[in-house]
């Protein structure tokens, strides 16, 4: 009997084990209230600036303006998007910022070594445009820049999207 209580006790730890918990990263989240309280499920009805992170094409479908938010996740370090959205005419553009500040740390070369105070931050830097290219068919690309900063090295990588989506008349 304490064996069977062991091996069903290892299973259900196994098991709970393999359930993925928080984020992968600072871009698993993404902005906006309503789209979190749809589960982030919102790629096909977004619209407005949170679109650059969604569906690029949604930017088409809004009025100009503007969207933000500012977490602190725990002391020192905060999570913040900003973006806007606005007519140019021949389409909707949109720019973005996501961003992961994670405070100052003591970066050390050696056990001996006092350390310097380094700050670490990873952004998302956002560009996108939109337009409807035939009646109730919309198309977005979004365009960025990944900045990384931890504990001092440094990284960049850029990244393109291409968004689609079909409006009902």
């Amino acid at each position: 009997m304490k064996i069977l209580t062991a091996l069903l006790i290892a299973i259900l730890c196994g098991q709970a084990q393999a359930i993925p918990m928080g984020r992968d990263h600072f871009l698993s989240h993404g902005p906006g209230a309503a789209q979190e309280a749809m589960g982030e499920a919102a790629v096909g009805s977004v619209s407005g600036p949170v679109s650059l992170y969604y569906n690029a094409s949604g930017l088409s479908q809004s009025e100009p303006g503007i969207s933000g938010e500012w977490m602190r996740l725990i002391p020192g370090i905060n999570y913040s998007w900003f973006g806007t959205a606005f007519d140019v005419g021949f389409a909707q553009m949109g720019l973005g910022l996501i961003s992961l500040d994670l405070g100052e740390i003591q970066a050390r070369s050696s056990i001996d070594d006092p350390g310097t105070r380094v700050s670490s931050h990873q952004r998302a830097y956002l560009l996108g445009s939109a337009r409807e290219v035939y009646p109730g068919f919309y198309t977005g690309t979004t365009f960025g820049l990944l900045d990384y900063s931890l504990a001092g090295f440094n990284s960049n990588a850029y990244f393109a999207d291409l968004g689609f989506s079909y409006k009902s008349q």
